[in-house]
């Protein structure tokens, strides 16, 4: 007998966030590349094309703070994949950080 493998009909349900207060679901059921899913995020928060570079995404909890570092493509793959349900349970905040023309007044 075979073991069991993972269906290629699961869905995984991810919510993010920009402010920790409204957060967006987004199925991103079957995506395999990370730089894709990290696109539906930000476009999903409505963050223009043009300041996308200046955002991390970091996983967070409902209220909570952020855990860990900013996550690269691979970690935010890998964190998809493994932690990723058909309820949104895994949460990510994507929050802009500070590049050298910014000042703290410009800063959302």
């Amino acid at each position: 007998m075979l073991p069991p493998q993972a269906s290629s009909h699961c869905v995984t349900i991810i919510a993010v966030t920009h402010d920790r207060e409204i957060y967006n679901l987004i199925d991103i059921s079957g995506q395999t590349d990370a730089k894709a899913i990290r696109k539906r995020i930000l476009t999903e928060l409505h963050i223009p094309e043009d300041l996308r570079p200046y955002f991390e995404i970091y996983r967070t909890e409902l209220g909570g703070s952020t855990i860990g570092d900013a996550l690269d493509d691979d970690g935010l793959l890998i964190d998809c994949q493994h932690f990723g349900d058909d309820r949104g349970s895994l949460k990510f905040l994507a929050q802009r950080v500070n590049t050298p023309t910014d000042t703290p007044s410009t800063l959302q």
